[in-house]
């Protein structure tokens, strides 16, 4: 019986490795919608096996000289793939402009992950585990959220208590800059998004007037002290 070589791992799994490192001479590898196959020998990539750009699945024949001591990956291509939650690690200091002071926030989301170019992104990964493919991607991910984020966040654009009704708008234009990072690993993130973005001191500046710092009841609509408006806090620009 001919040998058949296809993907057997899981439907979230990023790679996955064929078992045997002795193929049959008649073996066929077949290579389904989403998915690259890379073979290896001696270290070294040898042929390279496209997905099947159609909805059936196109069988590709490995050449005899190939058989012996090689490592076939399957690289998963699809889209259809689990959310990963993702965490800001220790809580990012920034001055708010807004404020005039010195504020910490934490930042929590979810992202999914596509595998661009697989040649380069098993130069860049270990691929002996796709939970330790996960982790060290989100160690990434995180590192470079938290990056990017203090770095907006320091712009002054945006103020702590009208900051998460812009969170598509941030998540959109982060992915942006992460995509551009990991094109040189081989790998992009897509659906990034921030569940959420949290002032630590959020109590204390609801009940400071953003214009003058007076102490405020966080039910008044003015400031007893200069009289500027409490109300959509947010929408107001302070020079």
């Amino acid at each position: 019986m001919k040998e058949i070589i296809k993907f057997s791992g899981n439907k979230d799994d990023l790679v996955w490795i064929y078992p045997k490192a002795n193929i049959s001479k008649d073996a066929e590898v077949i290579v389904d919608k989403d998915y690259q196959a890379i073979l290896v020998r001696n270290g070294k990539i040898i042929p390279y096996f496209p997905g099947v750009n159609k909805a059936f699945s196109e069988k590709v024949s490995l050449f005899n000289k190939y058989i012996n001591d090689c490592t076939i990956y399957f690289f998963n291509k699809s889209k259809d793939v689990k959310f990963h939650k993702w965490g800001t690690k220790y809580p990012i200091r920034y001055f708010d402009k807004h404020y005039q002071t010195e504020l910490s926030m934490r930042a929590h989301g979810k992202y999914k992950v596509y595998l661009d170019n697989p040649r380069l992104f098993m130069n860049s990964f270990k691929l002996d585990s796709n939970i330790r493919i996960e982790n060290d991607i989100k160690a990434m991910v995180i590192i470079k959220i938290t990056e990017k984020l203090a770095k907006l966040l320091n712009l002054g654009k945006y103020n702590a208590l009208s900051i998460n009704a812009y969170l598509n708008e941030i998540s959109t234009m982060i992915q942006d800059e992460l995509n551009q990072d990991f094109e040189e690993w081989g790998f992009s993130l897509f659906n990034l998004s921030f569940t959420e973005l949290s002032p630590l001191e959020v109590n204390e500046i609801k009940n400071e007037c953003p214009n003058c710092q007076a102490k405020v009841n966080p039910q008044m609509k003015f400031c007893s002290n200069c009289g500027m408006s409490l109300v959509e806090v947010g929408d107001v620009d302070v020079v």
